[in-house]
């Protein structure tokens, strides 16, 4: 009786110690989740800016452009 009152406090114990690593295993993959969140929102957000700065870029380069031509004409 007493052989399996250890063996039960044993397999209790395991079952513990392997629901205590999936908790941190699960918080771990959350924070991983939330993080990959962040991340993909900052890369987008990088992204837009980026074709924000080259759209200006090139209306920079056709206004400059139209100025050149209207100075040479004026001249």
């Amino acid at each position: 009786m007493q052989e399996k009152c250890g063996e039960v406090a044993s397999v209790q114990e395991q079952r513990d110690q392997y629901l205590a690593h999936l908790q941190q295993y699960t918080a771990g993959y959350q924070q991983l989740v939330g993080e990959r969140e962040h991340l993909h929102k900052q890369f987008l957000q990088q992204a837009q800016l980026m074709d924000r700065l080259q759209h200006d870029e090139v209306q920079g380069k056709v206004q400059l452009e139209q100025s050149h031509m209207q100075l040479q004409e004026a001249q």
